[in-house]
């Protein structure tokens, strides 16, 4: 029987960034993808994550995902057997709490897809910004969900901003990727691997934040190697 491999979005993310890891693992893994679509707390997120997931099991989160991923890795303990950070933080900084409250008061006035172009800048890499098929794609999936959903996963984030308690309890195998121009979160790579002890990275060259949109070819290659090591 494969290994189940668990993958999470990232905020106004869905299972549409994780395609390309889904279509091309899904041989090698039983691959599953939790959208944390449904809940306002870490806390919820979590409790549903090891509740419908196996005893064992690979996890991977990008960016909101990955936040989440830090505390279910804690909390399952053994059950993570390998875990993979990517575009993710230990710590939010004030510029982010900043850019999460206007996002949340942007959001409570309907305008979505005014606050999603105003941010897009910050989101890719420069030389991104004029790929048709890849803004559409994110717009697509922001707009999807409803402002209610949205404005939920914000005040999670903001309600719960480090992971840093969480990573003595680590005790998975850790994958850190990052980006090199990471615009949101751009040294929080070296945060991660200074508190998760078992813990290595690898960079994404010529990338911003949404990797799983703009490389998702080096992200299967890095996932899968490690995650068969």
């Amino acid at each position: 029987m494969s290994e189940t491999l668990i993958l999470i979005p990232g905020f106004a993310n869905d299972e549409r960034v994780w395609k390309h890891q889904i279509e091309n693992l899904k041989g090698a893994f039983d691959v599953r993808v939790f959208v944390m679509d449904r809940f306002s707390s870490r806390q919820e997120m979590v409790e549903y994550l090891l509740k419908h997931s196996p005893k064992r099991f690979i996890l991977a989160g990008h960016s909101m995902g990955g936040w989440v991923a830090q505390a279910a890795a804690a909390f399952g303990n053994e059950r993570v057997t390998k875990l993979l950070l990517l575009n993710t933080w230990a710590t939010l900084d004030s510029q982010m709490i900043q850019m999460q409250t206007q996002i949340s008061q942007a959001l409570k006035r309907g305008r979505v897809e005014e606050i999603m172009q105003q941010y897009l800048k910050m989101l890719v890499h420069p030389s991104r910004l004029s790929d048709p098929h890849l803004i559409q794609t994110l717009q697509a999936m922001a707009t999807h969900f409803p402002p209610s959903t949205l404005l939920n996963q914000i005040k999670a984030m903001l309600e719960d901003s480090s992971s840093l308690h969480y990573h003595s309890s680590i005790q998975a195998p850790t994958l850190v990727l990052y980006s090199q121009q990471d615009a949101l979160f751009p040294q929080q790579h070296e945060v991660l691997l200074t508190g998760i002890k078992n813990s290595i990275s690898a960079a994404i060259e010529e990338c911003g934040h949404a990797s799983l949109a703009e490389k998702p070819e080096e992200i299967t290659r890095h996932l899968l190697s490690f995650a068969q090591k």
